[in-house]
């Protein structure tokens, strides 16, 4: 079945390359016994199925199965392995047994460098796939990933970057990610072009994230000066507020800079100023902002003092105080619309799949008080959009009443 060459490693063992040179279509028991090898790659082969101990004790620095009408992957296959990165990329898998890679060994200190199972066709990861596995990047890009069990990451001690972009995740609820934490480093997390209308309040408690993407989903506009990966906690007992983050003062400081600014500015200021401040590298940091109030016609000099006084304090405490009020009953995900300080539900469900559309309709409605619409006014909404707000035209007049 395969052709070989022998060569030499600079290490001192010697090292076997196997080249395939017909399909294989079944990889069968013992294939690669016991072996130490510098690569194996099975790219374009055919391969249907792989039997048990097929890589029993195997010693390999690169094994990559590519390309291949490959479906499933069975607790066993990779029994005592020892690799350095794995490459199982663009097969039909749709099933991984639970505890399929948790005999995996790294080789060199730090973990397994990389595990990609990218352009494959999962649907579900079961806790017990990737839990307590050694793995630094895991890449499950473009896959059809509707669920992830609870727990499914925990226990990736060494794990840097989780890639699950462009798959079919709707929310994010506690416990997928919610620890998610590694002792030596932090964790880069994309989350990116999936279709995630939801996002729960608490996902990310206990996580030692790096990078958030989230990008290309349906979450809508949202700002944040609290802290919604774990509450800001805060005490004026001592007769000045002290403030505790999750991810430490450097977090604190950067939400009191927005708080400051939606404090002393009018909305479209702040907003834009907030929006510049949190696509920058580093919101937390002076220089970042100090521009971004320079081209929002922000006074930095007026955020500085604020900072510096007890003003900067209240305004925190007081968006803290303002979001305690709605956790839990209101606040259970983010993001969350409260408009005029009464929830809906239904606002909600409609403002995040048409957030532009429902403001500029209410704020039209509230301006012509609550005439009849006309199409012109309903130009940019779809139908749902329609349907939806005409249904709330009474409770928005109600709620409106109260301004």
């Amino acid at each position: 079945m395969f052709f070989s060459d022998i060569i030499v490693a600079s290490i001192g063992f010697v090292l076997v390359i196997f080249f395939v040179a017909e399909d294989v279509k079944v990889l069968k028991k013992h294939s690669y016994y016991n072996n130490t090898i510098q690569e194996i790659v099975l790219y374009e082969v055919n391969l249907g199925d792989i039997e048990l101990e097929a890589f029993k004790d195997l010693s390999v620095y690169l094994l990559q199965i590519s390309e291949n009408p490959l479906e499933r992957l069975r607790n066993g296959v990779f029994v005592n392995v020892s690799t350095h990165e794995m490459l199982l990329f663009g097969n039909d898998i749709k099933t991984i047994e639970p505890g399929t890679f948790q005999d995996l060994r790294p080789l060199e200190k730090g973990g397994i460098r990389m595990l990609s199972l990218s352009f494959n066709k999962l649907g579900v990861i079961q806790n017990g796939i990737f839990t307590n596995t050694k793995f630094r990047q895991l890449f499950l890009v473009a896959n059809d990933i509707k669920y992830i069990e609870s727990g499914s990451f925990d226990g990736m001690v060494n794990l840097v970057e989780l890639n699950l972009e462009d798959n079919l995740l709707e929310s994010v609820e506690v416990g997928i990610f919610q620890n998610l934490a590694t002792p030596a480093s932090w964790v880069d997390l994309s989350l990116a072009g999936n279709v995630i209308e939801f996002v729960d309040v608490y996902a990310f408690e206990n996580t030692t994230l790096h990078d958030l993407d989230l990008r290309d989903n349906q979450l809508g506009v949202h700002l944040l000066c609290h802290n919604y990966f774990k509450r800001t906690s805060a005490s004026n007992e001592t007769g000045s507020w002290e403030f505790s983050c999750q991810h430490g003062e450097l977090e604190c400081y950067g939400n009191k800079v927005h708080s400051c600014a939606v404090g002393l500015y009018p909305v479209s200021q702040s907003t834009n100023f907030i929006i510049c401040s949190m696509n920058s590298s580093d919101a937390s940091l002076d220089a970042n902002n100090e521009a971004c109030a320079t081209s929002t016609n922000i006074s930095w000099t007026v955020i500085q003092e604020c900072l510096s006084s007890d003003q900067g304090d209240e305004f925190l405490a007081a968006n803290g105080r303002r979001t305690d009020k709605l956790i839990p009953n209101v606040v259970n995900s983010i993001p969350t619309v409260v408009l005029n300080d009464v929830f809906s539900a239904e606002l909600r469900r409609i403002s995040i799949a048409y957030f532009q559309d429902t403001l500029v309709f209410i704020l039209e409605q509230v301006q012509c008080g609550f005439c009849q619409f006309s199409g012109s006014n309903l130009v940019s909404g779809s139908g749902k959009f329609v349907v939806g707000v005409t249904l709330l035209l009474a409770l928005y007049q109600k709620l409106f009443a109260l301004i």
